[in-house]
């Protein structure tokens, strides 16, 4: 597997399920420059990145009969697209709110439809409460006010992008780094209300938090709440 960043993009357990338990050797920073062979591949030219720069003169042959490519993965947006739902750059999925309800009223927005999941557990969990949100829409309720969600520093995207003080709220996140011994801090309006420690973090691997309504409590109508990761 060759790798073009200096950590692995996959999840931990795939990367010692998939490649260690099978002996298949990991190139972290390392590209494939060149693939080989005419009417079918015979192999491929990889090059190592130090510093940010290819270094041509240390490109090596693996022997190989096929090439992969894993180029990323982006939510299923067609639909909300062509529905006219506004979408979320640092995603590529749907806006959505507190009750993972769109920018169209009454379409909800969950799963790999909203972005990408690691596990199927995390989209069963947010596909029940985006059901349950509509299910309360229909009843009537609206969410007396709505506090807006800031990423802070180290955090590539958190989701939903609102939160609604009076309930409690399942939030997902992506880190935008690599990092040991990280903490995640949740301020409101500057000060923490929730301080949590993980011993490894790296942006192929959700972050999940639960907030609850007193955790909220001193919340305004203009008040903002911001994760960041030391």
């Amino acid at each position: 597997m060759i790798e073009i960043l200096p950590y692995p993009s996959g999840l931990t357990r795939n990367i010692v399920q998939c490649l260690n338990d099978f002996g298949i050797p990991l190139y972290l920073s390392h590209l494939v420059t060149n693939i080989y062979g005419k009417d079918r591949v015979e192999g491929i030219e990889v090059t190592p990145i130090e510093a940010g720069a290819l270094m041509s003169e240390k490109a090596f042959r693996i022997e190989c009969d096929t090439v992969l490519l894993s180029v990323g993965l982006v939510p299923e947006n067609e639909l909300s697209r062509n529905a006219g739902i506004e979408i979320q750059p640092s995603t590529n999925g749907p806006w959505v709110d507190s009750m993972l309800m769109t920018t169209m009223p009454g379409v909800f927005a969950c799963g790999n439809v909203l972005h990408v999941h690691d596990l199927v557990d995390y989209v069963v969990e947010e596909a029940r409460r985006a059901g349950a949100n509509a299910s309360a829409w229909l009843s009537g309720y609206r969410p007396a006010r709505e506090i807006r969600v800031k990423t802070g520093s180290n955090i590539r995207y958190i989701m939903p992008m609102r939160v609604n003080p009076e309930r409690e709220n399942r939030l997902y996140m992506r880190a935008l780094v690599v990092k040991n011994d990280a903490r995640l801090d949740v301020r409101l309006d500057g000060t923490v209300v929730r301080s949590r420690k993980h011993a490894h973090v790296q942006p192929s691997e959700m972050l999940s938090l639960t907030l609850k309504p007193e955790e909220l409590a001193t919340a305004g109508r203009d008040s903002t709440l911001e994760i960041a990761l030391l």
